[in-house]
């Protein structure tokens, strides 16, 4: 992804808060020290970027994504409907992708949903933007995360996130949203900042657990 407002995430009250709830998650934050994330400022481009990474895998959506940011960045409504269809997915969507992209635009354009998203609480502004055909509850969690700066936020749409559990916790099955639940409950008021962590296990490919800790 192309990390125009890149930071190193400072959250020292919600990590000392991560490493008292969880011995496992203390031996997380203290091996990977320091996460790089990033922020949108504009919820119309997080959106459309959001609907760019679904389901396929990091690196190829980037490359996509890198090739719409460099064509016709910045983005509006307007700009994005001006792009004939045929043009946008030969960048590298599907056709749905396509149609979802001009489904947020219009209705952004239209006024078809709330925008004021800082009116409004997470599920509420998750009930927003799934009035958009396309737009399902992991990109509204991606919204909420990147651009919003919600704290508590951890999807269980999200692969690398629940591997992620699986690998920290060492659960051999595919985590349940029962327990998922139980891990997300454990690390609020912060799941957000925790989600930050167990996505890094995947980011950084890490492999055999005990090679990581003693």
């Amino acid at each position: 992804m192309i990390i125009i407002n890149s930071y190193i995430l400072n959250k020292p009250k919600e990590i000392a808060y991560l490493k008292n709830k969880s011995s496992e998650m203390k031996a997380l934050i203290d091996l990977i020290e320091e996460v790089e994330t990033f922020r949108f400022k504009d919820p119309f481009e997080a959106l459309i970027s959001q609907i760019v990474y679904q389901s396929i895998s990091f690196k190829a959506a980037n490359k996509i994504w890198e090739r719409i940011y460099d064509n016709y960045a910045p983005f509006s409504p307007e700009s994005v409907l001006s792009i004939p269809f045929d043009e946008l997915r030969e960048q590298g969507l599907t056709n749905s992708k396509t149609k979802y992209i001009r489904n947020i635009a219009v209705a952004f354009l239209n006024k078809e949903i709330n925008t004021n998203f800082h009116e409004l609480n997470d599920e509420e502004v998750m009930n927003e933007v799934q009035k958009i055909k396309g737009v399902g509850r992991w990109t509204a969690e991606m919204l909420l995360i990147f651009c919003l700066e919600r704290p508590n936020v951890m999807s269980y749409g999200d692969l690398a996130i629940r591997k992620g559990l699986e690998w920290l916790y060492d659960i051999d099955h595919k985590i349940t949203k029962d327990e998922f639940a139980f891990y997300k409950d454990l690390f609020s008021p912060y799941a957000t900042t925790a989600s930050m962590f167990l996505w890094e296990i995947n980011i950084r490919a890490f492999s055999n657990k005990k090679d990581y800790f003693e």
